[in-house]
């Protein structure tokens, strides 16, 4: 990590390892190293600076850059390159708090990526998968969107769920995946991983995949991040790692760094922090982006064929791990239950909940189905403290909820899954819940429309656990901000 410029005191904390101490301290209070070369060097493989986001501290007033063998560390596997070449149009992420750009801590200066404490803002520019899409634009990419699902303290096991389900998921064209330190660091990691990598290679469009290390856990390393590497080099799929970047974690000055300049709060990253993920994440994929170079080298006068790369064989029977080929083949099967809430076939006898499918409950009250919009049928309630409860099948693991989400009239509503062991007569002091609230009103500066939405909600039981009973519960919460709570549901899907 080199200092471009600031005052010589913050350049001390680096010296033991990115500069030397009888230069900073030979330097005037207005330190000025060579500035960066100003053209923009997109697709360099050993240069993962960029003009466009400088790696800038505000509060220290100094710019930082890394160095050609950091920017080359942050790759510890480049997989293969795609013959076709990437499309960059809809770009997916699935990780934690990370990349819903948490703050945790109490910072509030001009380096914090976010409000302490404040909930998740997966679309600030100041989170790193926004500032990816800035450089990709930067650098001519013009049609890059990116679509964040993040959700906090999720690992692999919630993401390989809530594949089945999510639409947004369906539609991508890149996907990256930044959980390596909300997974353990155990062999069940390394079983996950490889279903979720045959998982996205089915998807429709075969996206580009990449892994992302990107935080530290407070010993210093993160935990799962060479459980994935030893999925992911086996599948040709690359994992990029500003850990790997920044090592050695043990020397004080790398520490010293990441604690005070990288962090905000000791685990989730500055706004300097975000922006050197997009910046090593951008370098990465610009530089698979470069063409491949076809010629093959003449042998004896023959050509050679090149040997068949990992990304070609999609369905391959061999797997790292026998045991990921069992929890494949069980993602492949439908789900448990599948209930479309707005067929107009339920609003045809005056929206009386009894009417309805047998998964609905006698808790229920509040609720009714009712078209808000010619033709438009739905599970809707008004009220502030309706509630409808769903009865859903044994060793269930996981439910996505479709609702309405539209610019007016709605309300927030809590969504609670509680999963029961044993017995299914009542539920017990014993059932485990996990739950989530939603607001389903828009952002009015938005478009002023109404669309379908979908959450999944995780039970809090680990994966295997087997139930007899769960139960889907829906509950119309007072919003103090409005004066009016319509919450509409539309599809329910269970497994």
């Amino acid at each position: 990590m080199r200092v471009l410029s600031g005052p010589p005191s913050v350049c001390y904390p680096l010296v033991r390892s990115y500069a030397r101490l009888a230069l900073c301290a030979q330097r005037s209070r207005q330190l000025r190293v060579a500035p960066p070369r100003h053209e923009p060097v997109c697709t360099h493989q050993f240069n993962c600076n960029f003009v466009s986001a400088p790696l800038h501290s505000v509060v220290r007033d100094v710019t930082y850059a890394l160095s050609a063998r950091q920017c080359a560390a942050s790759t510890t596997n480049w997989g293969v390159r795609p013959r076709s070449g990437i499309d960059l149009s809809t770009i997916v992420v699935l990780g934690g708090s990370v990349s819903c750009n948490r703050n945790v801590g109490n910072r509030t200066d001009a380096d914090a990526s976010a409000e302490p404490q404040a909930p998740d803002a997966p679309l600030a520019d100041s989170g790193w998968p926004q500032q990816l899409a800035a450089i990709l634009r930067w650098c001519g990419e013009q049609s890059v969107k990116v679509v964040n699902l993040c959700k906090g303290s999720t690992g692999t096991d919630y993401w390989l769920n809530r594949l089945r389900f999510d639409r947004a998921v369906r539609d991508a064209t890149v996907v990256i995946v930044e959980t390596a330190n909300n997974d353990a660091d155990h062999e069940q990691t390394e079983v996950l991983t490889e279903a979720m990598v045959r998982r996205l290679r089915e998807l429709p469009k075969r996206p580009f995949m990449l892994w992302l290390a990107a935080s530290f856990n407070r010993e210093w390393h993160t935990s799962a991040e060479l459980r994935q590497l030893k999925i992911v080099r086996e599948y040709g799929v690359g994992q990029v790692s500003v850990l790997n970047a920044l090592r050695p974690s043990r020397d004080a000055a790398s520490q010293a760094f990441i604690g005070d300049v990288y962090f905000q709060d000791g685990i989730h990253p500055s706004k300097l922090g975000h922006r050197l993920l997009a910046s090593i994440t951008a370098a990465h994929i610009l530089q698979q982006l470069q063409p491949i170079n076809e010629s093959v080298a003449s042998v004896g006068g023959h050509a050679a064929e090149l040997i068949p790369s990992a990304i070609d064989a999609v369905r391959s029977p061999f797997f790292v791990h026998t045991a990921a080929r069992a929890l494949w083949k069980q993602q492949q099967r439908p789900p448990r239950l599948v209930a479309d809430l707005a067929v107009r076939a339920l609003c045809a006898h005056g929206g009386d909940v009894r009417t309805a499918p047998a998964l609905l409950t006698e808790h229920s009250h509040g609720f009714a189905f009712a078209e808000d919009v010619p033709g438009k049928c739905g599970l809707i309630a008004k009220r502030p403290g309706s509630r409808v409860v769903f009865r859903l099948p044994a060793n269930v693991t996981g439910v996505l909820l479709g609702f309405l989400s539209s610019y007016a009239h709605n309300g927030l509503m809590r969504v609670t899954l509680t999963q029961q062991r044993h017995g299914c007569e009542e539920q017990q002091s014993t059932a485990t819940s996990s739950a989530l609230v939603l607001d389903t009103l828009t952002s009015t500066v938005e478009r002023r429309v109404s669309v379908y939405a979908e959450r999944y909600l995780q039970g809090a039981l680990p994966m295997g656990v087997k139930t007899d009973c769960s139960w889907l519960e829906v509950r119309v919460l007072k919003a103090k901000d409005r004066d009016e709570h319509k919450i509409k549901l539309l599809q329910l899907v269970a497994d």
